[in-house]
């Protein structure tokens, strides 16, 4: 075995020449061991500079040993049949990727997505042709269990796939697609992936591979044994009480990961385990820990993240001083942490600390290793400023974000906001902070080392959530500044933002690009010159401000590129002075040349009074020359859009949700409109859509017409029409019939039309038959 090896690693180097000698010979390779390839894996040694543990020896390792484990010689027939009927390649010879054997190792791993990167380009694969090949050569697993054996490795190798640059260093021969799914774990099998990946389906097959069932217990538990590295779901009932018994057996285990597998009780065996390094219990029902886990002294990695029913941890925690990662993200139920948490210096990684139960803030004194994110919660019950100083926020060197809680009260004494100020004043972190957040801060004044522009001098995001202060800090280093439930802020001006310029100091924010204010229940007024004050502004939220009367020029903010406004309900019309445009007594105009000139995509939500929107301009001044996606949502008194905007020959999304009364009075759509979205009542273009040569996608969902729109046939260059959740539609006009453009037709939850469009029998089916992919509630109907 050996020597195929050694003959595959020299092949695989030279594979970039695709000479025909290399092709035969791989493939000659993969002929003779395909049926060995697909029940085993090699098992290879573990660097020790990597940190992982070696194991003697080099010979062939099967993942289960268990018989029931072993697919039939049917199974086999399904998975080769698969495979082949995947590859399909476009060259006269095939060239194959070595399935990759699970090893802990941060080369191996890259080195395997670098090959299948190149086999996905030689070969052309489509994205679910991508995750089906994938999926075989990564031990036979599903993608959930593919994504969690690399979240895994990614943990124990210290890799951060949270930073863009390393995780497409390590997915680099997925599509975005993919990726997107690896990085937030939602995929449970292949069908689920395939349909999510559908666009990326050959005109009229869908390669689905179902999941191979999951191995006994008895399996997994006979492997872990030998082995440093175990994942399972584990989640037969059957399987508990074998785990009980089996786990005494396991002491080589280094890895295990029952990441999601149902597990209420985890058995106090788990201390036989004295080898373990990384436990991952994340996403189970479990509500306690057995005490005897603080016995697994060389514990390095405990993850408990989404245990909702978690309540608390145990005692002894205090023990495990190797521990350097403790993930307790997403536990609700976990209102306190256990006495002696600050032994555990070798910490590094803390999803958050909670005050009280015994757990005093001084606990954090000695963990100073900590890295990126701390969130303290419930620090209204730190006792006072000197106190609060113990914990030594200022040593944390590694820290990056900073997230304050504390409990909102606000009917708390005057006695009692004082404490709460000399609490946060007692708070000072280090100066190398990257992102503070502080909410449900009854204060009213922030510390004296917010407002210091050397304490804050590397700060870049600022969160205020929940807070009865009415001025900021002024920090110009601010690339983001999020403002949410100020209560008493009714005016925003230049004395809230920290810049007063009465002392002859002229102060703005050069940096700052992302502007929010959020929940203002209060604020009335919002008077700012924002060119001048935030001549970098980038993205711009007015939400949820229903006192708010006006909103300041801002059509002169020469970089902005998004815009919200959401929920201002006193708007009853929008005129020119939004934009930069303001009437002179003339009649005449003064504005800027151009208005929103780098503006790409512009929202308005929840705008309840809304009903004009007025934009008189001259000829001269532009209007948003590099819009792409405009949104209505919710805008339920709104009558129409100015001809200067619909005519933009720049918009290429346009949504419109729930506005009855919106009126279309031009002849067509924007003349380079690509996508149109339109939701419950959508007004005139509910009943009829003009003419529009390049609209390719079409959505229409829970709307309460009777029929399509009218229009479809002049919809020539349309590729895909999604039908949701229209329960009154009656039936398919028969126009859908002429439109040979059309690849692509998904109907969800439409109580008449789904039935009417099931293949061969439906009433309608005539009219679609000539789509290559039709989705009928979520089943592919393969033509």
């Amino acid at each position: 075995m050996g020597n195929f090896n050694d003959r595959l690693t020299i092949l695989e180097t030279k594979v970039s020449t695709l000479t025909s000698t290399v092709g035969e010979l791989v493939e000659e390779l993969r002929l003779t061991n395909l049926a060995k390839a697909a029940t085993s894996v090699k098992r290879r040694d573990r660097s020790k500079k990597k940190g992982v543990m070696e194991v003697n020896g080099d010979k062939d390792v099967p993942f289960f040993n268990d018989s029931s484990a072993a697919k039939s010689d049917e199974e086999r027939s399904v998975i080769g049949k698969s495979t082949n009927s995947m590859r399909n390649p476009r060259i006269n010879f095939k060239i194959d990727i070595p399935i990759f054997d699970g090893s802990i190792d941060a080369e191996m791993l890259d080195n395997w997505f670098d090959r299948l990167e190149a086999y996905f380009s030689v070969y052309k694969y489509y994205n679910a042709q991508q995750i089906c090949f994938a999926t075989l050569k990564f031990f036979e697993q599903s993608v959930q269990e593919y994504t969690t054996t690399f979240h895994n490795q990614a943990l124990v190798l210290d890799i951060d796939v949270d930073e863009y640059e390393v995780f497409m260093k390590y997915t680099g021969g997925l599509s975005e697609s993919i990726r997107r799914e690896l990085k937030l774990f939602t995929m449970a099998n292949i069908k689920d992936a395939t349909v999510k990946c559908k666009k990326g389906v050959d005109n009229k097959k869908a390669y689905w591979l179902s999941r191979p069932p999951l191995p006994t217990t008895s399996a997994m538990l006979d492997y872990m044994q030998r082995q440093p590295f175990v994942t399972s779901r584990y989640d037969d009932p059957i399987g508990r009480s074998v785990f009980r018994q089996k786990l005494q057996h396991g002491k080589a285990c280094e890895v295990l990961s029952l990441l999601s597998s149902t597990i209420i009780i985890l058995p106090p065996e788990v201390e036989k385990l004295i080898h373990l390094r990384y436990l991952n219990l994340s996403g189970n029902g479990l509500i306690e820990l057995p005490e005897t886990i603080t016995n697994l002294f060389n514990l390095e990695t405990l993850m408990l993240n989404d245990c909702r029913r978690l309540c608390e941890l145990p005692q002894g925690m205090g023990k495990l001083v190797n521990l350097r990662h403790l993930g307790i993200e997403c536990t609700d139920k976990l209102e306190f942490l256990p006495r002696g948490i600050g032994r555990m210096r070798s910490l590094r990684t803390l999803s958050k600390f909670i005050v009280g139960g015994g757990c005093k803030i001084e606990e954090l004194k000695n963990l100073n290793l900590l890295q990126r994110k701390l969130e303290i919660k419930r620090l209204e019950r730190v006792t006072n400023k000197d106190e609060a100083m113990q914990a030594e926020l200022k040593n944390k060197q590694y820290l990056r974000d900073l997230r304050l809680f504390f409990e909102w009260n606000d009917s708390l004494e005057t006695n009692e906001v004082d404490r709460i100020e000399g609490v946060l004043e007692g708070l000072e972190p280090q100066a190398n902070l990257n992102e503070l957040t502080i909410r449900s801060y009854i204060g009213c004044k922030f510390p004296r080392w917010m407002m210091s522009g050397t304490v804050m001098s590397n700060l870049c995001i600022l969160i205020v959530d929940q807070c009865n202060c009415v001025q900021l800090p002024f920090l110009e280093t601010l690339e983001r500044l999020e403002i949410w439930r100020m209560p008493k802020v009714k005016r925003i001006e230049s004395e809230f933002l920290g810049i007063d310029s009465s002392d002859g100091v002229e102060r703005s924010f050069p940096k700052l690009e992302i502007l929010r204010f959020d929940t203002m229940d209060n604020l009335e007024e919002w008077d700012l010159n924002m060119k001048d004050i935030m001549p970098r502004l980038k993205h711009l939220t007015v939400r949820n401000c229903p006192k708010l009367k006006r909103i300041p020029a801002i059509g002169n903010l020469e970089v902005l590129e998004t815009l919200e406004i959401n929920g201002i309900s006193s708007f009853e019309y929008v005129s020119g002075e939004l934009w930069g445009l303001s009437n002179r007594e003339d009649g005449g105009e003064s504005a800027p040349a151009v208005v929103f000139p780098k503006l790409k995509k512009l929202q308005f939500k929840y705008m309840d009074k809304w009903e004009e929107w007025e934009i008189m301009t001259r000829n001269e001044i532009t209007i948003m020359p590099c819009l792409l996606e405009l949104d209505f949502f919710n805008c339920s008194k709104l009558k129409s859009v100015p001809e200067c905007i619909m005519s933009s020959g720049t918009i290429r999304d346009l949504t419109i949700t729930n506005c009855p009364f919106l009126m279309w009075t031009q002849s067509c759509l924007p003349p380079l409109l690509e996508r149109l979205s339109l939701t419950n009542d959508a007004g005139d273009l509910l009943k009829e859509i003009p003419a529009c040569s390049t609209l390719k996608r079409l959505d229409i969902a829970m709307a309460e017409c009777v029929s399509l729109p009218q229009g479809l046939a002049h919809l020539k260059s349309l590729q895909r029409l999604f039908i949701f959740e229209c329960k009154k539609v009656k039936c398919i006009p028969q126009e859908l019939q002429h439109l040979t453009s059309l690849q692509e037709l998904e109907i969800i939850d439409c109580d008449i039309l789904g039935p009417r469009c099931q293949k061969e029998v439906g009433e309608d089916w005539n009219i679609i038959s000539h789509i290559p992919n039709i989705q009928v509630d979520a089943h592919l109907l393969l033509i």
